[in-house]
């Protein structure tokens, strides 16, 4: 910088020099500000106290996702015995299908087959094999 600078000296006294600088400078900083906005890039916005904001779900979420589960389990409750002891193993204590099978005293075919009809049956569809 000070190569250059020296040449200049002889032509634009120094306090004109720095002021030159300085606006060469703010000139590219505001130009990069402009090029940021117009592709898109929106600067993220920080707390001044140094927080995050909250992304939690409010409460009346909270209440909406206790009625849900509280109607699944209802619907839960209402399936057949052998289909509501299958889902229940499998996607509730989180059994895999051998451990599910062990539990029962059945196949594990038979506990796939079971965990399926009774998904089925709580999505709304109709089974035909829904005997019990």
């Amino acid at each position: 910088m000070e190569r250059f600078a020296s040449p200049l000296r002889l032509l634009v006294p120094p306090s004109w020099l720095a002021f030159g600088i300085v606006f060469l400078l703010g000139f590219r900083i505001a130009l990069n500000v402009v090029r940021n906005r117009v592709r898109g890039l929106k600067p993220r916005l920080v707390e001044l106290n140094g927080s995050e904001p909250d992304h939690s779900p409010g409460p009346e979420a909270g209440a909406l996702m206790k009625a849900d589960i509280d109607a699944l389990a209802v619907r839960v409750a209402a399936l057949p015995a052998r289909y509501r002891d299958a889902v229940v193993l499998r996607h509730v204590q989180e059994l895999s299908y051998e451990e599910a099978a062990d539990a029962l005293g059945q196949p594990v075919g038979t506990v796939k087959s079971n965990v399926h009809r009774g998904l089925k049956l709580l999505r709304g569809e109709e089974d035909d094999h829904a005997d019990d």
